[in-house]
């Protein structure tokens, strides 16, 4: 059986080495190639430690056999790619090129994924365009039904994400407008990152019209599309907008998560909306999402910044006594300094104590920038 969790990338390439031994065993029939065609050879040389210097160095390969095929190789290099070990699948890919294979479309899907979890975004963009490439120029002058399809809608989600991983926001959009010209319908997941993106290099117009687009298209927009929308909407000044897609996700579905209320949270109180802030906490409940930590303290934190102590110690008193922590006070001590009310942090020690909780060290050395090392002796 193949190896599928992610602790068993080992077992993968293992598994892989311990075919080819064995195909080498059986003195597999060789045949003749161009030393480093597609650069199979070099890659052998570079990655092969099973000891087989005869297939990395020398002109001839030998013929794969069935049971170690494209499909296999691909498997172990999704679990690896899983694993987030680009190492080791870089590694099979020079195994696999050395054993006279050819990297299937699903192969490279996979090679692209393997490099979103790895961080390695330029190096995914470059399999996507090759891909393309490669499509291109098998179809070229051929009729349109005979074309080749190119990178598949996986490859492109795979290459989406790791661009937003790495905050390649505007070659997010570039990468999603490239699939629909080529003839894709991009699913739930394409247009969730390509909708992030627009905080940061699209417009909330922009991340509105994606979610008209995926009505017109067919696709279901799921609580991370919407979810993704509130925050563009939040934080780039359209807030009046956010709180409209909450009110149509609660009279038509999805319903709203925590995670989607934080996130109107966090933009009212950046459009210093705290009263609107405190409405929408007030109301989770009423509408069935229980607060959660983060969302009492993002409106403690807000109303000490905006030089309000005595709401933000009634919203704390608010909380659940098993969401407070030394956390929770070391924010909000920290927003009142940041208000100019450092004595009114300073005796929030007292409280935190009677609480039955110890300030951390940080929490400490914040209130001792503040006044100097001899106000807190005791």
């Amino acid at each position: 059986a193949r190896p599928h969790k992610r602790r068993d990338w080992k077992g993968a390439v293992d598994v892989v080495a311990a075919m080819r031994r064995q195909d080498r065993g059986q003195g597999a029939p060789a045949q003749d190639e161009a030393q480093g065609a597609e650069g199979g050879a070099e890659a052998a040389r570079g990655f092969d430690d099973e000891g087989d210097e005869g297939l990395a160095s020398g002109s001839r390969r030998r013929q794969s056999p069935r049971a170690l095929n494209a499909v296999v190789y691909t498997a172990a290099m999704g679990v690896c790619a899983n694993a987030g070990r680009l190492q080791q699948v870089d590694k099979l890919l020079g195994w696999m090129e050395a054993d006279g294979l050819r990297p299937t479309p699903v192969t490279l899907s996979t090679l692209v994924h393997a490099c979103a979890q790895a961080g390695e975004w330029r190096r995914a963009l470059e399999f996507i365009e090759d891909m393309e490439a490669e499509a291109d120029t098998a179809t070229l002058g051929s009729s349109p039904n005979a074309r080749k399809a190119g990178p598949t809608l996986h490859a492109y989600g795979g290459a989406l994400r790791a661009c937003a991983k790495a905050r390649a926001f505007k070659d997010v959009l570039k990468l999603f407008n490239k699939m629909k010209r080529r003839g894709l319908t991009p699913n739930a997941y394409c247009y969730h990152q390509a909708i992030l993106a627009c905080e940061h290099a699209g417009s909330v117009r922009q991340a509105l019209g994606m979610l008209d687009e995926m009505a017109a298209a067919g696709v279901q927009a799921n609580i991370f599309t919407y979810t993704a929308a509130v925050q563009v909407c939040s934080t780039r000044g359209a807030f009046g907008q956010a709180l409209r897609l909450v009110d149509d996700m609660c009279s038509r579905g999805p319903k709203p998560t925590v995670v989607t209320y934080n996130v109107l949270l966090r933009g009212a109180i950046a459009a210093d909306q705290l009263e609107t802030a405190a409405k929408v906490l007030e109301g989770m409940p009423k509408l069935g999402v229980d607060p959660d930590a983060y969302s009492y303290s993002m409106v403690v934190n807000g109303c000490a910044k905006a030089g309000d102590p005595e709401e933000a110690l009634r919203w704390l008193a608010k909380m659940p006594e098993k969401m407070v922590t030394e956390m929770t006070y070391h924010g909000l001590i920290a927003a009142l300094c940041e208000a100019g009310m450092a004595q009114r942090a300073l005796s929030l020690l007292d409280q935190m104590r009677g609480a039955g909780l110890t300030p951390s060290p940080k929490t400490m050395r914040l209130l001792l920038e503040e006044y100097g090392s001899g106000v807190l002796v005791e």
